[in-house]
């Protein structure tokens, strides 16, 4: 579920922490930024790599930030396909 509705999800952060305990790092951090009113940006972070399911929780974090700062939101794939398009 993303922002109340069904949706494909990328795996990518599953498979950041996948390749990044092969390699002996035992920590992944899901990074990210929200622009203030004075121009700078707040960065903000979360352990992923401590989640049983990373990808619900890297989901849950930013329908959360989209949530608070929808202008801020720019989404460059159709996740919907052709509901996107439809009232």
């Amino acid at each position: 579920m993303f922002l109340g509705d069904e949706a494909p999800t990328l795996t990518l952060p599953s498979d950041l922490i996948e390749r990044a305990r092969a390699r002996g790092v035992t920590r992944v951090l899901w990074l990210y930024a929200k622009r203030l009113e004075s121009g700078l940006y707040e960065v903000q972070g979360q352990e992923l790599s401590a989640h049983q399911d990373p990808v619900r929780e890297a989901t849950r974090l930013l329908e959360l930030l989209v949530r608070e700062a929808p202008a801020q939101w720019l989404w460059l794939h159709d996740r919907w396909g052709e509901r996107a398009l439809t009232p």
